[in-house]
């Protein structure tokens, strides 16, 4: 949340869900670690939320500086055909 107030999209992005899974990736951590920002009025319907290039990079190197996390994914699914939570 921070790193999104830092580059102006925190009232732009309406959730940004982020997911542990336990998976481990070439012996490194022991879960993967997954954004999905979106954009929604109304949660009917929702679009990924596109992060800048220098946002995302910020939020690789601190992520993937914490212990135990094997990877970092970036969830652009929509709604429909998906669902705002992350399942």
């Amino acid at each position: 949340m921070d790193a999104l107030r830092r580059h102006d999209l925190y009232d732009r992005i309406w959730q940004c869900p982020t997911v542990l899974v336990p998976l481990e990736i070439d012996g490194s951590g022991r879960e993967l670690c997954i954004l999905r920002p979106i954009l929604s009025e109304r949660a009917m319907t929702a679009t990924a939320g596109r992060l800048p290039s220098k946002l995302l990079d910020e939020l690789r190197q601190s992520i993937l500086a914490l212990p135990g996390i094997s990877g970092l994914a970036y969830d652009l699914t929509s709604k429909p055909p998906g669902t705002i939570e992350w399942e």
